[in-house]
């Protein structure tokens, strides 16, 4: 791995910086209770309890509560390997779809595998000063690891001139 993915890696790892990071640039996240798991260069994975501050009136955790987790498990890696490129990208969702499956109760802990595939996106991107979109796919599960939801987020990048 090399050293801007190193530093982003260091930094994430770190509590006291990822709350700094997630109450400046994510107050509701941060509000809600999402945690980091762990972080490598294929993979993330994010936490989220369920508590009264963020059920719905089902008594299951809100599924807007459900996609704010997976979309920042899959942007952190795409801003991961945007880490200090110059010139930067740009990234916005442009699509996003979910399918739950169960109740969401207890710890649920969010995965997306998709680094490698999203690092190859963002050198073309700023190689090519391109635009393009990846698909990046973020699995919802409980404590005892059953899918709880599957999301997909469509990332639009760009490389930057």
């Amino acid at each position: 791995m090399d050293a801007p993915i190193n530093s982003f890696i260091k930094k994430l790892n770190n509590p006291f910086l990822l709350q700094l990071m997630l109450w400046i640039k994510l107050p509701l996240v941060a509000f809600i209770g999402v945690r980091l798991k762990s972080i490598s260069a294929q993979e993330i994975n994010l936490t989220v309890k369920y508590k009264w501050l963020n059920k719905n009136p089902f008594n299951t955790l809100y599924w807007a509560v459900l996609g704010m987790a997976a979309e920042l498990c899959s942007g952190l890696l795409i801003l991961m390997y945007a880490h200090k490129k110059k010139p930067g990208i740009a990234m916005f969702v442009v699509k996003s779809s979910a399918i739950f499956k169960k109740r969401a109760l207890g710890k649920i802990t969010f995965t997306c595998t998709q680094g490698l595939a999203m690092e190859s996106c963002i050198n073309e991107c700023i190689a090519n000063k391109s635009i393009k979109t990846i698909d990046c796919k973020t699995i919802a599960c409980d404590e005892a690891n059953d899918i709880v939801a599957e999301f997909v987020f469509t990332w639009s990048i760009k490389g930057r001139d």
